[in-house]
């Protein structure tokens, strides 16, 4: 009887460590995959800081280039109209 319960706890203490150490290993692959996520997201949220200040550089370039066009239209105009005074100056009437 004492036999058949020393081979139980011996059993029972193998299937303890076998548990023990797959539960390690399982643990060791999960903190790598966990470390893999980790860089996936820090590079991820380093390229939407990248796309963010592009996004804000686009759109104060966009702003610059409308009052640019905007000012050049009027210059353009301006010089058109004084070209046109002098080419074709008003009549005189008397």
């Amino acid at each position: 009887m004492i036999p058949i319960l020393i081979a139980i706890v011996v059993l029972l203490f193998v299937i303890i460590v076998h548990i023990s150490v797959v539960s390690y290993k399982d643990k060791k692959a999960f903190e790598e995959r966990i470390d893999v996520l980790e860089d996936i997201i820090a590079e991820s949220s380093q390229k939407q800081t990248i796309q963010s200040n592009q996004l804000i550089l686009s759109d104060t370039l966009s702003s610059q280039l409308k009052e640019s066009n905007s000012h050049l239209r009027q210059t353009i105009f301006d010089i058109n109209t004084d070209l046109f005074s002098d080419l074709f100056p008003k009549k005189q009437f008397k």
